[in-house]
């Protein structure tokens, strides 16, 4: 009897571990799609000359300037950074559109942090980055994500990572 009960309880905690890795990696796969597929998918595609691709680049903020939808001509100022700690949600993902309601809000388990690199592959400087001719080396971009799972505590949530690189076909060489 003693074993029966023992092994429900276990069906059961794996029952619940399982139910929650599932939910990182929809609220994963849902964040990946925004950024990767939908805000940065179009990145330097037919901006004028007097248009910077990147107006901000620093580790947790990324401005830059797109086109988001088929037929919509219009290029928007996107924004993406994280918001400061806030002890019972995490660290906000902000992602603001000029013109369209903000998404979100998604709250992280650590900052975003984003690094920028060259048409070679090397990282660019923070010190570039604060320039407009070291933003206009960027090529890729790395973003990396930390999504949790359950209450907001950092000695006992369950978080995954996600990395997403970005490669930028559509700026200048």
């Amino acid at each position: 009897m003693v074993t029966m009960f023992t092994s429900l309880i276990t069906i059961q905690e794996n029952n619940m571990i399982l139910k929650g890795e599932m939910q990182i990696i929809t609220e994963l796969e849902y964040v990946s799609n925004i950024i990767d597929d939908y805000l940065m998918d179009k990145v330097g595609y037919e901006l004028p000359e007097a248009v910077e691709a990147f107006p901000a680049a620093l580790s947790n903020t990324v401005w830059l300037n797109t086109k988001l939808d088929e037929g919509d001509e219009t290029i928007y100022l996107v924004k993406i950074n994280t918001g400061g700690e806030d002890a019972n949600f995490g660290y906000s993902l902000n992602m603001q559109i000029d013109g369209k309601p903000d998404i979100g809000p998604i709250y992280l388990a650590a900052p975003i942090e984003i690094i920028y690199f060259d048409i070679d592959g090397n990282e660019i400087s923070s010190a570039a980055l604060a320039t407009a001719v070291g933003r206009a080396q960027i090529r890729s971009i790395q973003i990396i994500l930390a999504v949790y799972q359950g209450q907001y505590n950092t000695d006992t949530m369950r978080a995954r990572t996600l990395v997403i690189r970005k490669y930028f076909p559509n700026l200048a060489i």
